[in-house]
């Protein structure tokens, strides 16, 4: 082989291998600026493309986590347990409005003076003897409730009056404030009754500035046949 040959074989043979090594350098350098530290963003990663095993654990901590970014929608239902919950304010809470109901019996009302001849009991109170008797009963409802229906349940078997009234009292006062009031028929019939009224008068309920009561007169002849069998209060209040 002559010199002139192998001069023109070299030179090819080197301009080979630079074009090569250029073409490598073409291709890995912007690899590795891709992929140098806190280069790939989102706009780098296909939809979808992250899964959970490609991320560490303890990887996503809180302060990676976008204020208001995790939704009801992105938890799994029963996966948030007491334990995970620090506290919540009442003001993060809806509650739904619940109608609840209270109950007082007769039986729970006291008399108002001393020297009334009554019996109580069965949850009903009555005069034993005497025309007049007067009787009350204190009423606890949550404060912010609102009362929407109360029932007075009575035995009529007399001509003499029988009344129920709910009441409120301001703490540093004696005005009382009726609620509604309930003046039992006149009427000589044996059996059991009872008075709705919803159209309460003052129907939420003011813990910090009322007291809240009930009364029963008994008035009139014979009134011993006469029975209060107490009264059911209606009342609704938004909470657990």
């Amino acid at each position: 082989m002559s010199k002139e040959v192998l001069k023109r074989l070299l030179v090819k043979g080197t301009v080979s291998y630079l074009a090569v090594f250029l073409l490598i350098l073409t291709v890995a350098v912007p690899a590795m600026a891709v992929l140098a530290a806190d280069s790939v963003n989102s706009a780098a990663i296909i939809n979808g493309q992250v899964k959970t095993k490609d991320i560490a654990k303890r990887a996503v901590t809180a302060k990676k986590i976008a204020l208001g970014a995790v939704r009801s929608a992105h938890i799994k239902d029963g996966s948030i347990q007491t334990a995970d919950v620090a506290s919540i304010a009442d003001s993060k809470i809806s509650y739904s409005t619940k109608t609840r109901h209270l109950s007082i019996p007769g039986d729970a009302f006291v008399p108002e003076l001393n020297g009334f001849d009554y019996v109580s009991g069965r949850s009903s109170v009555q005069m034993e003897t005497g025309a007049f008797g007067a009787f009350t009963a204190p009423i606890s409802l949550p404060d912010g409730a609102t009362v929407t229906n109360i029932r007075f349940n009575y035995y009529d078997n007399a001509a003499a009056y029988l009344d129920a009234r709910v009441q409120r009292r301001p703490l540093l006062s004696n005005v009382v404030h009726v609620m509604t009031d309930f003046p039992s028929t006149v009427g000589a019939l044996p059996e059991w009754r009872s008075l709705d009224d919803n159209t309460i008068s003052f129907p939420a309920i003011d813990n910090e500035n009322y007291f809240y009561s009930a009364s029963i007169v008994f008035n009139g002849t014979a009134s011993y046949n006469l029975k209060a069998g107490g009264l059911i209060i209606t009342y609704q209040i938004a909470g657990p």
